[in-house]
């Protein structure tokens, strides 16, 4: 085989070694163990992560208020979001945290998709599933949109299908 032939041949394989080899290779997220402390309301937890407490923000996702400073913003979707919460933590003492671009937040909270299991799908993340079961709204914070997607289309399931808060007429004021 002549040179420029054996260099050719050598090159269509770099070529699709750099083409198919990232399709092949799964990217996993990775995933971060925590201990949950309690829920705070219905879109942010508290934990202990890496020996120290921080409170987490889910990534995504945007509960009516129930423990605002500002007592007129809380409502009683937001109890009803806050109650969801509890119930998907329930007896949960070790969460995993996924995080996206951007760790912390301007107000020193950190960013996380949240998960019961370690080994879980995003469709299975509590961020999922309180916009899929209508206990909160996809809310995209840039540069964390790795699932923004997803978001999106558990919302307007859930909104089309009238899942949990979606249910009620007042909900309307408080996510519009």
């Amino acid at each position: 085989m002549s040179r420029s032939k054996y260099s050719l041949i050598v090159i269509w394989i770099a070529v699709l070694a750099v083409l198919l080899v990232p399709r092949m290779v799964k990217e996993e997220p990775a995933v971060n163990g925590c201990a949950l402390l309690e829920v705070t309301d219905g879109d942010t937890l508290r934990v202990v992560y890496k020996g120290e407490t921080v409170s987490v923000r889910l990534i995504g996702v945007d509960a009516p208020e129930s423990v605002h400073p500002t007592e007129s913003k809380n409502s009683e979707a937001g109890e009803k979001a806050h109650a969801y919460m509890i119930a998907l933590t329930d007896g949960m003492e070790r969460l995993y945290l996924e995080f996206d671009r951007e760790q912390y937040d301007g107000y020193g909270r950190m960013l996380a998709y949240v998960y019961l299991a370690e080994d879980a799908s995003f469709t299975e993340s509590i961020n999922y599933r309180l916009v899929a079961e209508g206990y909160a709204v996809n809310k995209e914070y840039k540069p964390n949109t790795r699932y923004a997607g997803y978001l999106k289309r558990a919302c307007d399931e859930a909104k089309s299908s009238q899942r949990g808060l979606w249910a009620e007429k007042e909900i309307q004021k408080v996510w519009n």
